[in-house]
């Protein structure tokens, strides 16, 4: 039981700290990496680096999530079973897969 409590404050962390990396990032990801900043790009610029960066960011918490909304009713072991899923096992993958795919096609 404590192991359950331990992965789910675990869970809890890693979710405030994607949150908490991408508003850094909005705010000050330009200067984190030493890129251009994209807040006062005009309308129809071409994209830049700093949103890249943003939307990559909101893309893993929603894999994140994914795995995490597996499980309702209470149960917290968020693993349990994902061997025996499959199809989640190839949509988890083909969204990663595609999400750095259209990342590189762009580049």
């Amino acid at each position: 039981m404590f192991y359950l409590q331990m992965l789910t404050k675990v869970v809890y962390f890693f979710k405030w700290l994607q949150y908490q990396q991408t508003i850094y990032f909005h705010l000050a990801g330009e200067k984190l990496f030493d890129i251009e900043n994209g807040r006062f790009a005009k309308l129809h610029s071409p994209p830049t680096q700093h949103f890249t960066i943003i939307f990559n960011s909101f893309v893993m918490m929603t894999l994140f999530n994914e795995v995490n909304a597996r499980k309702i009713h209470g149960q917290r072991n968020i693993f349990e079973g994902l061997q025996r899923n499959p199809i989640f096992i190839g949509i988890w993958i083909g969204t990663m897969i595609g999400q750095v795919g259209a990342r590189e096609i762009e580049a």
